[in-house]
């Protein structure tokens, strides 16, 4: 971004300062930076006619990270998985496997972290109340 030699409301300044910056770094996405710069037009048309923007399209770059590599190295082994279904191929048995491992996930977070066991109540009322609160805790921590 260019500025032009005309005074510029300060508050646009710094905000396209942060955004460049944000940019710069890696911490905003590009449709994110356009969508941005679209709300600053609306919001200073006379100032925002002043300036002289350009960009240039996302360049992708990727690389490896030695780490997550060697962890990943560390665990390679193999896995033995019975079932008594024949008519399932073996991508779709993992695939069958890998989802019970979600879900159990899921049950360890719901006795866990939202306190679904321990359940000290004595009364059927106060468990069914308790296992409808920590179930509608679960959504409402999958829905955010």
């Amino acid at each position: 971004m260019q500025f032009t030699e005309e005074q510029l409301n300060p508050r646009l300044e710094r905000s396209l300062d942060i955004l460049l910056k944000k940019f710069a770094k890696g911490n905003i996405s590009y449709n994110q930076l356009q969508t941005n710069l679209k709300s600053r037009e609306e919001k200073y048309p006379d100032d925002y006619a002043k300036l002289e923007v350009k960009l240039s399209e996302p360049v992708l770059k990727w690389g490896t990270l030695d780490e997550k590599t060697s962890q990943a190295e560390q665990l390679k082994g193999n896995y033995l998985i019975k079932t008594n279904r024949k008519d399932l191929k073996a991508d779709e048995i993992w695939n069958i496997y890998v989802m019970l491992t979600r879900v159990e996930k899921a049950f360890r977070d719901l006795k866990t972290h939202l306190g679904l066991r321990p359940n000290y109540h004595q009364l059927e009322d106060r468990v069914d109340g308790h296992i409808f609160i920590s179930i509608l805790a679960y959504h409402l921590m999958h829905t955010i």
